[in-house]
Formats: structure tokens, sequence, C-alpha cells
């Protein structure tokens, strides 16, 4: 309008305010009808101006007909636990941490929190970079790609699609093997050589056992293997079977 002046920008904290008085208000003027429930899931997950707006609302609505109701995941203290070590730098500790937070997982079912785990792990092994670290960070991810889109857990799905185009991009210091098998296909391989099944190789490499059928298939395919027990030959008479791996079941 002529002659009006604009109103002068607001500072972060004074525009903050506003927008969760705002919300506050609407809430309050809903409720006044009847009861209302806000259900907040995955709280675990919330960032920090979630949090905060969460922690105004608790003040501000604390006399109304409002229940506020969150939900947070169970999270493995060993996750965690791993997370610390890779800060530090502590990348072998941090393996180690990873590794005992899948087998949680795996034993208590908490497909979430494996999720996330599966996310994390990929994570510091991309970061490590050693020989294995690549293959198994991209087999983490699948699983975790897998499982956060079956339960509708869009933002993890959205990144760990984005993690792994970085793990696949990634330059690194491959050993040799044979017909182009990657390292993750030799570790199966010595697997089969050694009798193990499907289920006791994702058991063992904490991967699913889809990711195992994938890399058998890949495997009989490099190797022109009709079946297991060929393509235990192949792993045989290319030096490619463990020392141990007859002996350590």
């Amino acid at each position: 309008l002529p002659g009006l002046e604009p109103a002068s920008p607001l500072e972060p904290e004074q525009a903050r305010f506003r927008l969760f008085d705002s919300i506050s208000h609407f809430l309050v003027n809903a409720a006044r009808s009847q009861p209302l429930m806000l259900v907040l899931d995955d709280l675990h997950g919330a960032d920090k101006p979630s949090l905060l707006l969460l922690e105004f609302l608790a003040g501000q609505l604390s006399d109304s007909n409002i229940m506020i109701l969150g939900t947070y995941l169970n999270i493995s203290g060993d996750r965690i636990l791993g997370l610390l070590a890779q800060t530090m730098g502590k990348l072998d500790q941090a393996m180690a941490h990873f590794e005992d937070a899948l087998a949680f997982c795996h034993k208590a079912g908490n497909r979430p929190e494996l999720a996330w785990t599966c996310y994390d792990y990929a994570a510091m092994l991309i970061e490590r970079n050693k020989a294995g670290d690549l293959a198994k960070a991209v087999d983490l991810l699948n699983e975790s790609g897998s499982i956060s889109s079956e339960l509708g857990m869009s933002p993890l799905s959205a990144r760990s699609a984005v993690l792994q185009e970085k793990a696949e991009s990634v330059p690194v210091q491959t050993p040799e093997f044979p017909d182009g098998l990657t390292q993750r296909e030799v570790e199966v391989i010595r697997l089969i050589a050694a009798g193990r099944t499907n289920r006791e190789i994702a058991e063992e490499l904490i991967i699913s056992v889809r990711t195992v059928t994938t890399h058998v298939g890949n495997i009989l395919n490099k190797t022109v293997a009709a079946n297991r027990t060929e393509a235990a030959t192949y792993a045989s008479q290319r030096d490619l079977v463990s020392p141990n791996s007859d002996g350590d079941r």
C-alpha cells in the first residue's frame, strides 16, 4: 500500500517463535471442540528444529485437551559405540562394535534398527576403504535400502541409495581374482567350498540370504560352474580356499 513501510525482516529466533506460537494456537483452537492426540513417530530421527518445536508445544499445551504421544525405536548400544569409535578415528574398533550391533539386531528381530546399523556400518567401511570394505558396504546398503523401503522409512531409503552411489564410485585398490570375481564373491565361494548353505553363509557374513543367492549366481556365471560342487572345485584349483575352510565349522 502507498506510504506503508515494509516490515523489517525478523531475526531467526523471532521467526521461529512466531511459527511455533501459530502452530500452538492452531492446535489449542482445534482441541476446543474435542480432545486431540498427536502421534509423533520415529523421534530418534528428529532433527534439532523438530525437537525444539516439540519442547515448545509440550510447555504451551500442558493445560489443553491434547495428548502428545511419541515413538522411539530401540537403538543398539553397540551401534552408538561404533559411531563414537568412528568419530574418534578408531575404525577397526568401530567395525567390531558394528558387527556386534548387527548380531544383536538379527537376534532381536529389530529390523528398523538393523536398517540403520547397516547404513552406519557401510558409511564407516567407505571411510576406511580397506580391501573388501566397499563390496561389503554395498551389501549392507542393499539390505538397509530393502528393509527401509519395505517398512516405509523413506528418508533412510533415500540416504542408502545416495551412499551406495558413493560406494560404487570410490576408487579402490583391490586384489586381482580370476575371472573377475570380486572380494565378496571370493569370500562366498570359500564358504561354498567349506560346505556352507546359503543361510549359513548369510549368518557368517551378516548379510541377507537374498544377497548370498545373488552372489552365488554371479559366481556360477563367472566360473562357468554348473553347481556348487564345481564351484568348490574351481576355488580349490585356483588357491582361493582358506587353509581352515574345512575345519572351522
